[in-house]
């Protein structure tokens, strides 16, 4: 979702998107630059939970305690939702009233994201767990 919505923002800005007395969006040196953060950190986040989900599968079929792996899976889940919510607001709100607009797909991955990211499954409770054992502590049971 997040991938879509920035690439909807960038054809809400390739098509002249402006503001009273402003530049072109594309043009903002304040949208490129966060364009280009959301975009590498979609990036980072997506390659965090490919590597954490790879090492868990690979934890499984070596017969091994997967539940360290499976705790780093959920942080990592957790963390690539953050940073998808992140992106889709900053397209959402750059695109002002165009992302409003029915039907609009940016507005279907802001609803969509945000519906996804109130699942229990991504609560930030996942950064504790994960670093439990490394403070000498005992992480919940799942």
């Amino acid at each position: 979702m997040a991938k879509r919505a920035l690439h909807e923002i960038a054809e809400i800005a390739a098509g002249g998107r402006t503001r009273l007395g402003s530049l072109p969006l594309r043009e903002q040196q304040t949208f490129q630059r966060d364009m280009g953060f959301h975009t590498t950190a979609l990036r980072a986040a997506r390659s965090l939970a490919k590597e954490a989900y790879e090492a868990a599968v690979e934890a499984v079929a070596m017969g091994a305690d997967a539940d360290a792996k499976l705790r780093e899976t959920r942080a990592a889940a957790s963390y690539a939702t953050e940073i998808s919510k992140a992106a889709v607001t900053f397209a959402y709100e750059a695109s002002g009233s165009a992302g409003m607009r029915n039907p609009s797909r940016l507005q279907r991955c802001f609803r969509d994201v945000y519906v996804g990211a109130a699942h229990q499954v991504f609560d930030s409770r996942n950064y504790n767990e994960v670093v439990k054992p490394s403070l000498g502590l005992e992480p919940s049971p799942f």
